[in-house]
């Protein structure tokens, strides 16, 4: 009986000990992870500007910074195609609200952007 409980006790230490030693071997390894996401870096007010003032018939009416991206709001005007146009060329921006006025040759679209 005291033979039996050496050996158990034995195996118990050889186990941990193999334990040990392979929690060790596996810390030196090191796995390099690459990542293909990019993060854009906030632009300024100037840029936005510079982005908006290219599209044709849009007035900026306001702009704010709301910390991590900007919002604001913009007037498009024109004919129905070219607001259609304008429109394509605001991709990068989330519409959160608009306003169609207008009558049937010249409309005006209130936008509400954000960025």
């Amino acid at each position: 009986m005291i033979k039996r409980k050496y050996i158990i006790y034995l195996i118990i230490c050889l186990i941990t000990l193999m334990q040990i030693y392979l929690y060790l071997k596996e810390d030196k390894e090191v796995i390099e992870v690459i990542s293909s996401n990019k993060i854009e870096a906030k632009k300024s007010f100037e840029d936005i500007d510079k982005e908006l003032n290219e599209i044709g018939n849009l007035e900026l009416l306001e702009l704010k910074d709301n910390g991590e991206s900007w919002s604001g709001k913009i007037l498009l005007s024109g004919a129905k195609n070219e607001i259609m146009n304008n429109i394509e060329l605001l991709k990068a921006y989330k519409i959160t609200n608009y306003k169609i006025d207008g009558n049937a040759n010249e409309f005006q679209v209130l936008l509400d952007i954000c960025r």
